[in-house]
């Protein structure tokens, strides 16, 4: 049970996201997506339910995730399990640019404070881990990324 409701809640957080990210934003809204827009997109019965996905209270039913997907320009997959890629066209897997410039920074940072130690094959392989990391969701740390090279260093 409460796999299911870490999953109900990741479906809402990224439903809010996404939408939000479209424009799809109620400023006075304590939810900050458009319920309604919601409502109206998916065909549901009820503003509560369209509010109740935002909160990542209850999951869609599969014909009303299909709706969202759709709407959104987003998979299925990903809207519902956090499967990337989060559609056909992306390419960086919903990465960012700007967090991913600033974790490659950081990689470097990192790399000189080896002194000579991390070999280029060893850089290629810690930025790999990273990106792999950051498409999963999992932020750039700099901890992580000093752990990354101590490993590879052994």
């Amino acid at each position: 049970m409460a796999t299911e409701s870490r999953l109900t809640k990741a479906f809402g957080a990224r439903l809010k996201a996404e939408m939000m990210k479209q424009g799809y934003i109620a400023p006075r809204s304590a939810l900050g997506a458009d319920a309604e827009q919601l409502k109206k997109a998916v065909g549901v019965s009820s503003l509560n339910t369209a509010r109740r996905y935002l909160k990542g209270e209850t999951m869609a039913r599969p014909e009303h995730m299909e709706k969202i997907a759709q709407w959104l320009g987003v998979r299925v997959q990903w809207l519902r399990d956090g499967e990337m890629p989060k559609n056909e066209n992306d390419p960086d897997h919903g990465v960012d640019h700007a967090v991913l410039a600033e974790a490659l920074a950081e990689v470097q940072n990192a790399a000189a404070s080896f002194d000579n130690e991390i070999t280029p094959d060893m850089l290629a392989r810690a930025t790999s881990l990273l990106y792999a990391d950051l498409v999963r969701g999992i932020p750039a740390e700099k901890k992580r990324i000093y752990d990354i090279f101590s490993v590879l260093a052994l």
